[in-house]
């Protein structure tokens, strides 16, 4: 009896949601412009803190000499809080701790000789950690590990700590944990899965051949699970969907003609399920919150730079794009699936290099393989099993 009133509330708010999510005119998918900064420089990356009230920048040294921001959103603007002279070497990539009160960027040699650097955040202002010394003319990429434990360093070879690094943090400092020589290559990208288990990177020059790979890691060492090759390219970018099932990869033209794919991991190995066309170098891909949408930025492209696509059924189709009027170095999703951060040169007209774009009309296509009349029915399917049920209970 309790079970089935359980059912009875759990089917009539699925239902809820679906019909609340499914209007009678399903909305169109679109990017609108909500602010943009002049940051005097070209920049390399941005991320959003895990509450989605600030976004982190950097670039080439800017306005003040500062290559590394943090500005405050509040939903209709940006505002600067705290910037840093890295040492007039250009930041390429950026990323906050999950716990909020810390950042790392890496990038080349600052000030001091060294790649990476730590901050703690506390709202106002920024306060230098620690710093890590690879040993490369550039770190390209550093991403925090779910926990916040550790993170993952991407770059240039020649350095003593390799390409492939992970460093653990406890709060105050940085220690090597692990390292992998990949001889010649670059790794130009990094991403944890979701559970931490898994690191993947894209890149250039593998020993292999392949410029996507898995790697595995267990807090002490780095193995290699599996490796795809994009076609004998670069690949720029990587990032997991949230359930650490797909990986979305973009990067220079592919041996198929494609710079966007997406690849199944089954904990074993990765497999093609679907690739896009945009038509020029692919510098970013973002997977969204919900796991629907993949957010990607390249070199403009039949009048577009960012493209948001849609992935149902294990394919990807486009569903809407924008033009910043220069080349989308980064895209990078707010935590509640409603902004989309763009970094690059100065954009066309504003002079811009960090915009913030409000995503509207994607409510309407929240279920994947649907498509909002499909929506519909099932709302309805739903609805009839509830009442189906609480007949059943009534005839009890």
């Amino acid at each position: 009896m309790r079970l089935t009133r359980v059912l009875i509330l759990m089917l009539c708010g699925l239902a809820a949601v679906f019909c609340a999510g499914t209007p009678a005119s399903a909305q169109v998918p679109d990017l609108v412009l909500i602010d943009g900064v002049i940051h005097g420089a070209p920049l390399m990356d941005s991320d959003w803190s895990f509450e989605g009230d600030y976004v982190a920048v950097g670039g080439s040294s800017g306005a003040g000499g500062s290559e590394f921001r943090i500005l405050s959103f509040d939903g209709t603007a940006l505002t600067l809080v705290d910037s840093v002279d890295h040492g007039l070497s250009p930041i390429y990539s950026v990323s906050w701790n999950p716990s909020g009160s810390f950042l790392a960027v890496g990038g080349g040699p600052g000030a001091g000789g060294n790649e990476v650097s730590v901050y703690a955040f506390n709202g106002t202002s920024l306060t230098l950690l620690d710093t890590f010394d690879t040993g490369v003319s550039i770190v390209r990429s550093v991403s925090w590990s779910p926990s916040g434990s550790y993170l993952a360093l991407g770059g240039d070879p020649g350095g003593f700590a390799g390409q492939l690094s992970i460093l653990a943090f406890n709060g105050f400092a940085l220690t090597m944990v692990a390292s992998l020589n990949l001889g010649g290559a670059v790794v130009d990208s990094l991403a944890w899965s979701p559970g931490g288990a898994y690191v993947a990177s894209g890149g250039s020059g593998m020993p292999d051949g392949n410029e996507i790979h898995v790697y595995a890691f267990d807090g002490i060492v780095l193995t290699l699970i599996d490796g795809f090759d994009h076609g004998l390219t670069r690949v720029s970018s990587v990032s997991w969907d949230p359930t650490g099932s797909y990986l979305a990869t973009g990067g220079e033209l592919g041996s198929d003609g494609n710079e966007v794919r997406t690849l199944d991991f089954d904990g074993t190995s990765l497999s093609q399920t679907s690739v896009f066309s945009h038509g020029g170098q692919v510098y970013s891909v973002s997977w969204a919150p919900s796991g629907s949408f993949v957010a990607m930025g390249g070199v403009p492209a039949a009048g577009s730079d960012i493209r948001i696509l849609r992935f149902a059924g294990g394919t990807l189709q486009e569903i809407v794009n924008e033009a910043r009027g220069a080349a989308a170095v980064s895209v990078a999703w707010s935590p509640d699936q409603q902004f989309l951060s763009t970094t690059g040169p100065a954009g066309v007209p504003a002079g811009t290099e960090l915009e913030v774009f409000e995503v509207s009309g994607l409510v309407g296509v929240a279920v994947p393989g649907l498509g909002s009349g499909g929506a519909v029915l099932f709302a309805a399917f739903l609805v009839a099993v509830a009442f189906g049920l609480i007949r059943q209970r009534l005839c009890v």
